[in-house]
């Protein structure tokens, strides 16, 4: 969002956190909960790691993948490529926020935002790649607003969610959606 004078220069300082914490960690949790037979966590980690490995690969320098287009990243077809994998999460996470409905608050919230967030992101890599850099910048900061608000239910599910773990005697209630809907077996 700008937030500080930062702007996607940055972006090259944040690639080891993307490889290891975004990427490795989330594949290796996805796999955990493969194990133990949570299939939705299973699935949702392991995506999203796949797709901060990507991320961190398309932004690492050593990859150079900038670099094999003409204006490197001001090139139309690598923002509009952008655009097209942003478009595919946006499709993603609807998905993830529609089945997170059995599940809890602080869960559709996160997916709810960043379905939001991943469509202001492709159409604002569309938006560079017809050069039109102000309208880009519009969307990629609304886009910064709804990952702000996905942060924040994040962090509230990590801190309850850490706080069941390890059996506190308190914790943050989560918005229980798992009676919400009408379970498959019973519209049969």
């Amino acid at each position: 969002m700008g937030w500080g004078g930062s702007t996607t220069a940055a972006n090259a300082v944040l690639t080891g956190p993307y490889y290891l914490l975004g990427g490795l960690a989330l594949v290796i949790s996805g796999v955990m909960e493969w194990i133990i037979g949570n299939t939705f966590p299973s699935v949702v980690a392991i995506t999203f790691g796949g797709n901060w490995l990507a991320l961190a690969t398309i932004m690492d320098p050593a990859h150079g993948i900038a670099s094999t287009f003409p204006s490197g990243t001001s090139s139309p077809d690598y923002n509009k490529a952008l655009m097209f994998y942003f478009a595919f999460w946006t499709f993603l996470t609807a998905v993830y926020f529609i089945t997170s409905l059995r599940s809890n608050i602080a869960l559709a919230g996160v997916f709810f935002n960043i379905s939001f967030a991943n469509g202001l992101n492709a159409a604002g890599y569309g938006e560079l790649g017809m050069g039109n850099q102000t309208v880009a910048n519009a969307l990629f900061k609304a886009g910064g607003a709804f990952e702000f608000v996905v942060v924040c239910f994040a962090g509230y599910l990590f801190v309850a969610l850490m706080l069941e773990s390890v059996k506190m005697p308190f914790g943050l209630p989560l918005g229980d959606l798992s009676n919400a809907l009408i379970n498959k077996k019973k519209l049969s």
